[in-house]
């Protein structure tokens, strides 16, 4: 198995993080439901557009995921992006995620 695929394996067995994003007064972290594609060598997260992090976002894209459980701590970084995609929401949507937006995949 490969160093990176190993490392996906660990990143799929958490339920939760703490995305990291930065604004005009520092770094901010709240706790995401990540949704891993490994595959693709994305972590995409569902979340409400009421909060900041969709402008912090889009003004500086350096992102960075802390994931910890059991003992096992990673951190990843990368670039994120804003998307308000209905067919992606859809395509992402769980169980999970109707419980946290009762209104469903097209609520805002």
């Amino acid at each position: 198995m490969s160093e990176q695929t190993d490392a996906w394996k660990k990143l799929e067995t958490f339920r939760e993080c703490m995305l990291v994003t930065q604004d005009a007064e520092g770094l901010r972290a709240r706790p995401m439901a990540p949704i891993f594609h490994a595959d693709a060598g994305e972590i995409w997260f569902l979340s409400g557009r009421d909060g900041l992090k969709d402008d912090e976002i889009r003004a500086a894209r350096e992102v960075c995921l802390t994931f910890s459980s059991r003992g096992l701590h990673m951190s990843v970084s990368g670039e994120a992006s804003v998307s308000q995609d209905r067919k992606v929401s859809e395509s992402l949507w769980t169980p999970g995620a109707q419980a946290c937006f009762p209104k469903g995949p097209s609520a805002p």
